[in-house]
């Protein structure tokens, strides 16, 4: 009877380890996976931003997660996801960060600086003033007359000649492209 029992119970323990696997790579409806070749699998769509039709029984369920975060009126269509040219970061708030909402975007590819962008700082200019060889000879306000070198000295501002052109510089961290996609066929996730 022991022995039935033993036989029993691993034969059980197997069942679930055989299928735990299987259940563990069934993706849920909307997660977004990247993949290294450029299409999405069966089942999967690019997450591209393209629209998809609420009405459509092959969308009901990923329209019913998702919604209208990525866009549509929520009516006759809802849109994908679309990752073309961003970078996935986690909603929610980290300490000392901005929060970020759940289908939020935002980010720039360029950006051109502006002088209230621009950290503060100062420029260095030199000034060369010619004196002439001769000495001066010049009266002073009372009528004896002064020798000494010429020059001109005032206290007026130098300007330094603007640089830059004004154009945009690239935003964006070293990067490598791949495929992003949404599961539209995988399990409906269960919340906690």
């Amino acid at each position: 009877m022991h022995t039935l029992k033993r036989a029993a119970a691993a034969a059980i323990s197997l069942s679930v380890l055989a299928t735990a696997p299987a259940l563990a790579q069934t993706p849920y409806i909307g997660q977004v996976e990247t993949f290294s070749f450029d299409f999405c699998p069966e089942g999967w769509m690019q997450a591209n931003g393209q629209l998809l039709a609420v009405s459509n029984p092959n969308y009901q369920k990923l329209f019913s997660l998702i919604g209208t975060l990525y866009g549509g009126d929520g009516t006759t269509v809802f849109a994908l996801p679309d990752l073309r040219g961003r970078v996935p970061i986690s909603a929610g708030q980290g300490p000392d960060l901005s929060t970020y909402r759940v289908g939020e975007s935002g980010g720039e590819e360029a950006v051109t600086l502006t002088t209230e962008t621009m950290p503060r700082h100062t420029h260095s200019a030199s000034v060369q003033i010619n004196v002439p060889a001769q000495p001066l000879v010049t009266k002073q306000s009372s009528g004896q007359p002064v020798n000494g070198p010429s020059g001109k000295t005032n206290d007026e501002p130098v300007a330094v000649r603007p640089a830059g052109g004004d154009q945009p510089h690239e935003n964006r961290m070293p990067y490598l492209a791949l495929t992003y996609c949404v599961n539209i066929e995988g399990t409906y996730p269960k919340r906690d």
